[in-house]
């Protein structure tokens, strides 16, 4: 069959000639570049993106379960839901339905009034996720034990992992303004980490529960401008603060 075409090509003109070697040479070109696509598409070089890969960091828990964090954001927010490591999505579920059912045995026994049990749930909670709520529950149950180093301890747990919330700020003054013998310039050095870190939105609590620290420790003048600087933080209760600075002139 070769043969015979060859022989037809050869009876043709030059120009004839010519012609059909150059659609065939087209033709070759055209079939090369066709294979080797072909196998790209089937070799290629470098493997195909995986759609849905989390790359960012999630909270362990979903909607539903223990918040990752207390209420609104701020500084090391990232760090308050501790750190679980999970192979699967059903360990994680698993993780957090055991941490969920802990804590609920903890609420449980500090309802109850069995505070050593609370803190032994809460321990236990804590060895699943260190999480600020736990810590917190913890600092509670410590605290109705009359136990103030290890209260103190739980607090400062919490405020590490959630710095930005502001009760613990508050929890954590009155702490050592009732229950240890710190100086007044060492409880205010506290409030300063608190006011610097604590949630914008909920900053004038700090300032007014510290307004009243500082009038049970006798610094009347600094009561009177803390409640002149929380009047600034939230005018629309200025004749409440205004009250205040009356009843102490």
């Amino acid at each position: 069959m070769i043969l015979d075409f060859l022989l037809y090509i050869y009876g043709m003109t030059p120009e004839q000639r010519n012609l059909i070697l150059g659609i065939l040479a087209v033709l070759i070109i055209l079939g090369i570049v066709f294979y080797f696509n072909k196998k790209n598409e089937l070799s290629p070089l470098t493997p195909p993106s995986q759609e849905g890969e989390d790359t960012g960091e999630s909270s362990p828990f979903s909607e539903g379960g223990v918040p990752a964090t207390s209420e609104g954001g701020g500084e090391n927010s990232s760090q308050s839901a501790g750190s679980i490591t999970t192979g699967t999505p059903e360990s994680g579920a698993e993780q957090q339905a055991a941490f969920n059912a802990t804590m609920a045995k903890a609420s449980e026994a500090f309802v109850k009034g069995d505070y050593n049990l609370a803190v032994k749930y809460y321990n236990d909670a804590l060895k699943i996720v260190k999480i600020d709520v736990a810590y917190s529950g913890l600092f509670n149950a410590y605290t109705a034990l009359q136990n103030w180093p290890k209260a103190l301890e739980a607090i400062n747990q919490a405020i590490e992992l959630k710095s930005s919330h502001t009760e613990y700020w508050k929890a954590k003054l009155t702490l050592l303004d009732e229950r240890t013998g710190v100086t007044y310039t060492e409880l205010k050095a506290v409030y300063g980490s608190g006011l610097a870190k604590s949630d914008g939105r909920t900053k004038i609590n700090l300032v007014t529960h510290f307004a009243n620290i500082a009038e049970a420790n006798g610094e009347k003048e600094e009561a009177i401008a803390l409640w002149e600087y929380a009047k600034t933080l939230n005018p629309a209760k200025s004749v409440v603060y205004q009250t205040e600075i009356d009843r102490m002139d």
